[in-house]
């Protein structure tokens, strides 16, 4: 996967590794490094995703929302990210995703490999174990996934209540 950033000297290509991960929840996990440029331009997506940051032996986190225009935002020179993308539908209850579209939100610290989400700490996943992560987000009722949502996006019928 690749995406494109602007720079002084052109256009460059961030190389992303991709993954799938077995969830009702999340589309798929990404990681990449930091390129020699000093910003990123992002299309408009329909998705949400929660991005870790690694620079200098210190972490990030930052849940980011759909966006309905392209953004641009500097880019950290050698940093490491890891991204987990959710699928349509997925939302996190306390955090309702259109309260992050068209911007984002850094999640507080709970410690030096740790953050907060939901009333918890939460262990900084890695690109090997963010399976794991999760699997307990969506075990703990952290991120669910809208069942109308799910059902439209299969050619489902569905039947909605007037409320």
């Amino acid at each position: 996967m690749h995406r494109k950033g602007d720079s002084a000297r052109g256009v460059q290509i961030f190389n992303f590794d991709r993954t799938g991960v077995r969830s009702p929840v999340v589309d798929h996990v990404w990681r990449t490094s930091s390129e020699p440029i000093e910003r990123f331009t992002s299309v408009a997506v329909t998705h949400w995703e929660i991005v870790f940051t690694r620079l200098e032996g210190e972490t990030w986190v930052h849940v980011r929302g759909p966006e309905t225009r392209a953004t641009t935002s500097p880019v950290p020179q050698g940093a490491d990210f890891v991204g987990v993308q959710f699928r349509l539908g997925a939302f996190m209850p306390h955090l309702p995703v259109d309260r992050l579209v068209d911007t984002g939100l850094r999640l507080p610290e709970a410690g030096s490999r740790s953050f907060q989400l939901a009333g918890s700490a939460w262990e900084v996943p890695t690109f090997d174990n963010v399976d794991v992560f999760v699997r307990r987000l969506a075990s703990r009722g952290v991120v669910v996934r809208d069942p109308v949502v799910e059902a439209v996006l299969q050619h489902e019928p569905v039947a909605l209540s007037s409320r």
